[in-house]
Parts: C-alpha cells; structure tokens; sequence
C-alpha cells in the first residue's frame, strides 16, 4: 500500500518532514495513529530504514495494538520487526536485558495500592490512599527520590521511604520503577546507552503532550547521537500533569530549537457544532492553543444539547432514557458512551442503565486482575449492582458476559479511560460544580478544563452535557461565544 495514500496534504507534509527533530501538533480527530504508522512506512520505503532500528512509543497496551495492526496493513511482513511499545514496556525490557531487575515482578496497582495501604495504616499519617499514591507517583516521574522528598513533604517522604522498603521485601518493581532504572542506567552507563541508542535509529511518540520528565530524559539520551525523533502532540490535551507531563512540549523547544513543526487542522471526527462547543471551553486556558480546526468536507454539523438535573441521581436517570431513546432509533449501544471524571461516579450511571434495561460494559476502567481476591472484588461490586435491579437476568455482570462485540452494551468509562477512543454519542457525566472541577481539592483549574475538552471531542455525531444543580462553569463555557 502507498505509504501516502488517504492523506491530505497537511498529513503528507508531516509524513515527508525529513531526519531531525520533528514536532507534529495534532488535535482531535486529526489522525495521530495515521500520522506514526504512515511515517514509519515513509522510513521504510523512501528512508529505507531498516525496520528494526525504528521505535514508536505510544501510552496504552490497547494503542500499541491499534498502532501495530495499522501498520501491518501498509507494511506487511517488515512491520512485525518495528519496535511499537509504551514506554514502560520498552523500559521493562531494557532492564530485563541488562540484567537490572532479576527476580523481579511487576506490581500490580491493586497490589502496590495493597502495600500503601498497610503503611497507612501504621503511619497514620494526614493523606489518603488516593493522595499518597498520586505524591509518590508523581515524585518518580519527576525524577525525585525518597531521600530528596524529605525536603519537599516530609510526611510523604515517610510513606514513601517504607513503600519502597516493603516493595524490596516482595519483590515488586512499579511502573516508576522502570523508568527510574533506566534512567539511572543510561546516565551512569554509557556503553549501555550507546547500545540502544544505535538500536533505534528513528523513534517516534504518540500523545507526546503527556510524556512526564523522566520519559522526557529517557528520551533525550536515547535519541544522541542521530536526534531523529518524530512527536505527535495535542497541548490541549495534556491531562497528566501531576505526574510531571506539564511542560513537556515547551521543554523540547527550548533544547532543540532547529525542531521542524507541522500542525494538523483537518477534523475528520465531528463537525463544526461539537468543534464550536469544545473550542469554546479550552479558549477558556491560559495556555490553549490557538490552532484553530475545521471539520472535513462532508462532516455532518453534529448535535450539541444540555442534560438539566436537579440531583445526580435525576440526570443518570435522564441520560439513560435518552440512550434508551437513540437504541430505539437505531443506534447501536457500543456506538455510545458515558464519560465520568472519577470511577466513584460510575455506579450511579450504570444503577441509572439497569432501570432502564440498557446493558453496560464498565470494564475499560479495570487492571486485569492479578489475584483472586482482586478479581473477585471487581466481580462482587458488578454482580451487586446487578442485583439491585435485575434479579434473575444480569445486564452487568463482570466476568460471565460476553464480550461487548457479541453482544450490544453500552460503555461508561472514565475521561482518562476514554482517550484516544471515539464514539457516535457521547455523555459527558457529572457536570456539576464541586464534583467537576472539584473545587474542595484545590485543583488545577486548567487541567481540569483539558480533562472535560478530551471527553467533548470524543464525540462524532452528537455531544450531550449531564449537569446537576449547581452546573459546573465548564457547561456554562461550551456555550459563551
């Protein structure tokens, strides 16, 4: 296959971009798994790159196989020897090789969440679960030891000294880990890292705008000495900055200012009224980009309407019958979605499904399950829904139902879980002040906004906002001209 055809020309100009630093802005529906897998056919036919020598890097095990079987289409057989990891896998595997991690497990979440929540309990400490797993999170990524947070929090240095000290004793690694290792790796050997930098000749990355200073560092000293790094990033949809993402793209402008940069404006997604309500929202961030996109020829305008409820309870209720509704006009349920902020919200939406007959799949917010005890919990907490409304047929059971594509349900997943992915109706959930944003938790205000502009536009043919009393500014915004 032509690694050109299909493209417009914006597309074929970032494709054909040359060796060197290469920065490719790209917003919603614009193509960003097409752009990496048809430059990867561009540096193996015209580049004549050998395949093994290029690496692109993308942020889900979901997306690498999305990436993967693209690529196999227009590649053939040469594609299998492409290099297409999320970072935390190719980390995993240069520490494997090197011989840094013998013995070694990786952690799941529920398990390094398990040991967080032993010391807690022994601490006592004044920080929650969710709060001292995101701290600790958040200093790795940032490059930030146990040691030197006792400078920055003390009471979080504490939890995180016996976290990793209980870590060691079961001989668990997270997925900070991995890249601390690497780094640390590449920083003291350089023998090492001259190795994998000859490796991958090219390396190429998806969703760049979320990559934190650690994958930043990484990154850097992978790519000396031939500096051939191709990015594909959505400023706008940055969404992952208490793990240190913030800033990730000005700082690869500031240490390679010979970057060549394309943008990408085409909207092959959703039409001008979705556009026009997601767009109004992010102008509303200091740091929005300004590109402005324009949908494709023959994009249908899109619909755009407001949810109003008194309660949360009423508007899962409310969006439930309007689902039911679009089903009986022929809309099919995996066709539609509902998109929460926080995976505490999404037992309220599916109870809402179940009065109404509507089958959910919940699933895309669930690790695989490591243990049976953790496996069992997640089966427990969807079967108990079930029951409360369904006693002898269950519509959301966990573990016994089909898979979604044998049978039509309905997805309701979290804004982060829904990344990257595309649905013809969307519900934006829980749009009421306090619960999003949360104003208790003093939160990032801009983030939070990038946050609900990444649920907007994952919307193709109509876009629905769920408030209660008091509406969040957020609803308010997607309408102010």
């Amino acid at each position: 296959m032509d690694h050109l055809e299909y493209l417009d020309n914006g597309q074929i100009a970032a494709v054909r971009g040359g060796d060197g630093i290469v920065k490719v802005i790209a917003g919603p529906g614009s193509g960003k798994t097409r752009i990496i897998t048809h430059r990867i056919a561009y540096l193996l036919t015209e580049k004549k790159a050998a395949p093994g020598a290029v690496l692109a890097m993308t942020y889900t095990r979901k997306a690498t196989q999305t990436m993967q079987a693209r690529l196999n289409k227009l590649s053939g057989a040469a594609a299998s020897e492409v290099g297409v990891k999320t970072i935390h896998s190719l980390c995993l595997k240069i520490a494997r090789e090197e011989g840094l991690v013998p013995g070694y497990r990786v952690l799941s979440d529920y398990e390094a969440n398990s040991i967080l929540k032993d010391i807690l309990k022994e601490q006592k400490p004044g920080i929650d679960l969710e709060n001292a797993r995101q701290s600790i999170r958040g200093m790795k990524n940032c490059l930030i030891t146990a040691e030197e947070a006792r400078v920055l929090n003390p009471e979080v240095a504490r939890i995180y000294t016996a976290y990793e000290r209980k870590k060691r004793q079961a001989n668990g690694i997270d997925y900070e880990d991995m890249l601390l290792t690497v780094f640390n790796l590449f920083s003291t050997r350089h023998t090492a890292r001259e190795k994998y930098a000859e490796r991958y000749q090219y390396i190429l990355i998806d969703e760049a705008q979320d990559i934190s200073k650690a994958q930043f560092e990484i990154i850097k000293l992978l790519i000396a000495p031939h500096y051939n790094l191709f990015v594909v990033c959505d400023p706008n949809q940055a969404i992952y900055g208490w793990r240190g993402a913030n800033g990730s793209i000005a700082r690869l402008q500031n240490d390679y200012p010979e970057m060549k940069e394309f943008a990408l404006t085409t909207n092959y997604r959703h039409g001008e009224n979705i556009i026009r309500a997601s767009n109004n929202l992010i102008r509303h961030n200091y740091d929005a980009l300004s590109i402005q996109p324009v949908p494709a020829p023959g994009t249908v305008p899109g619909e755009v309407l407001v949810i109003e409820a008194k309660t949360p309870e009423q508007e899962a209720y409310t969006t439930a019958k309007q689902i039911m509704r679009l089903k009986r006009k022929g809309a099919r349920l995996k066709d539609c979605a509902i998109l929460v902020r926080a995976n505490r919200q999404i037992p309220i939406y599916a109870r809402a499904c179940a009065e109404v007959g509507i089958p959910c799949d919940c699933r895309a917010n669930q690790k695989p399950a490591s243990s049976f005890q953790e496996k069992s919990l997640l089966k427990t907490i969807m079967d108990g829904i079930y029951r409360m409304f369904k006693p002898r047929e269950s519509s959301l059971s966990w573990e016994n139902s089909p898979r979604p594509s044998a049978r039509d349900r309905l997805n309701i997943l979290t804004m982060h879980k829904a990344k990257g992915l595309e649905f013809d109706h969307v519900f934006v959930g829980g749009l009421t002040e306090g619960t999003f944003p949360d104003t208790r938790k003093d939160p990032d205000i801009e983030e939070e906004r990038r946050i609900c502009y990444v649920a907007m536009t994952r919307a193709k043919k109509s876009l629905y906002l769920g408030t209660a009393t008091p509406s969040s500014r957020f609803a308010y915004e997607a309408f102010s001209a």
